[in-house]
């Protein structure tokens, strides 16, 4: 998965924006917005890169039998 920043590879690209636009970087000033426009237009999903990040961060992506074992997070 492309990704913005110095991010993870498997790190999703709204949860970059999100967490590239918390860290003061222009780019997720940028795709941030975009991201989370597109999505409500389309999907009625407001606060979608937010809500990305939190899931990236809960592990909440992993098939349960490996949210137990996941490494910590590199923050």
């Amino acid at each position: 998965m492309l990704t913005l920043g110095a991010g993870s590879p498997d790190e999703t690209l709204s949860a970059a924006a999100w967490r590239t636009e918390q860290d003061g970087k222009a780019l997720g000033h940028i795709f941030r917005p975009a991201i989370d426009w597109l999505f409500a237009a389309l999907f009625d999903d407001l606060d979608h890169c937010r809500k990305s990040y939190e899931s990236e961060r809960m592990r909440s992506q992993l098939p349960g039998n490996y949210r137990a074992d996941a490494p910590a997070s590199r923050d």
